[in-house]
């Protein structure tokens, strides 16, 4: 009988603390993952992610709305459950403390063991760019410029094919102000195709869904977010139209494992500049300018505003469009310290820099396909 009472405390314990014993495990396990990329690649992110992306597919991805709203209402639903346990006078104080206590533990520890077990050990595999044979290049500010030039370049050739660049100069609403209603399939077709021609697993029916209302994203200083616990990607709905297609892929990239920003902007780019509609082509071309702009400014304030002067008025207005968005939804609360923090913890060692970084990749993307002609 002794026996079986301790089997039986032992099955209660384990069964109240299961939650964090799996949440610490899971830690456990990304950190030893760290050491071991090959096996990352082969068992999790070619192995056990397909599978999730394949039952999310069938089943979740049939959602009639976003399913981050019913996401985030849970989390509002666990908070309120805990902050109104707290004010039930008829239990002592001290238990109220201590159950409260470990109840957020216990939840902390669900969403660590799913945030890992259903997304995040993508954080630990083979980088793209290795698998993609690219030998990473770092520019110094006489590259940058160079970069600068052609970046620019590829973005006004691309834009020739949107309008008559006869119509100068060109109002921000003259570019295509809406997204066609098979937006969302066309992006998935032209992400799963470059990642299936260069080897990688794609495909299905991941979903890629707008946002309303209309700066929900921007307020907390992001435009978009790949949710792991529903395995859906979303973008904020009052995004300007040229940022869209870059950014919806951006954000299907980390649904398809991709957990790194940089590789995320990288695997968007290819996927714009690839494409066989030419709005999308000059949404990727356009935005890489921009962080090639961006990195530019920072070392050579005056060169760059110099060079800007020289670019066509239609794209400089497609450019002040894209800042009057940003303008118009300025943040409640900025995120970046703790997106930064996450990234770091998460092995990212640039923390949110790390999105200006495919200006490096795309870099060493193009010597290497020069070195092939």
């Amino acid at each position: 009988m002794e026996i079986l009472n301790k089997t039986y405390n032992t099955r209660k314990i384990l069964s109240r603390w299961k939650w964090v014993i799996l949440g610490i495990l899971s830690l456990g396990v990304r950190w030893l993952a760290a050491y071991t990329p090959q096996s990352v690649e082969s068992i999790y992110s070619r192995g056990i992610y397909p599978i999730i992306r394949w039952v999310f597919d069938i089943s979740l991805a049939f959602s009639p709305i976003p399913l981050i709203y019913l996401f985030y209402a849970i989390i509002f639903y666990f908070i309120i459950k805990t902050i109104a346990f707290q004010f039930k006078k008829s239990i002592p104080l001290s238990i109220r403390l201590k159950e409260n206590a470990f109840s957020v533990l216990s939840f902390a520890g669900f969403m660590v063991f799913w945030f890992l077990f259903l997304w995040g050990y993508n954080y630990a595999r083979v980088p793209f760019q290795k698998q993609m044979n690219i030998e990473v290049s770092k520019l110094d500010s006489i590259s940058l410029g160079k970069e600068l030039i052609i970046a620019a370049q590829e973005a006004i050739d691309a834009r020739t094919h949107l309008i008559d660049t006869n119509l100068t100069p060109l109002l921000p609403h003259s570019v295509r102000s809406d997204i066609s209603p098979d937006f969302e399939d066309k992006i998935r077709r032209d992400i799963s195709k470059m990642l299936l021609k260069n080897g990688f697993i794609a495909g299905g029916n991941l979903r890629g869904r707008g946002l309303t209302p209309d700066g929900i994203l921007f307020r907390f200083g992001i435009s978009g977010i790949y949710m792991p616990y529903v395995g859906e990607s979303n973008i904020d709905g009052g995004m300007h139209p040229l940022e869209k297609p870059f950014t919806m892929a951006h954000e299907m990239a980390h649904g398809y494992g991709w957990t790194d920003e940089a590789t995320a902007n990288f695997v968007a780019y290819l996927t714009c500049i690839g494409s066989d509609d030419a709005f999308t082509q000059y949404s990727g071309y356009l935005m890489y300018f921009r962080y090639v702009a961006s990195n530019y400014r920072r070392i050579n304030t005056e060169g760059y505003k110099k060079f800007r002067e020289t670019l066509p008025v239609g794209m400089v207005n497609d450019l002040k469009a894209i800042n009057a968005r940003i303008e118009q939804f300025p943040t409640w609360f900025d995120t970046e310290g703790l997106n930064n923090v996450f990234l770091k913890s998460q092995g990212v060692k640039e923390g949110v820099a790390s999105y200006s970084r495919v200006v490096t990749l795309v870099y060493s993307w193009r010597l290497k396909l020069n070195q092939l002609k």
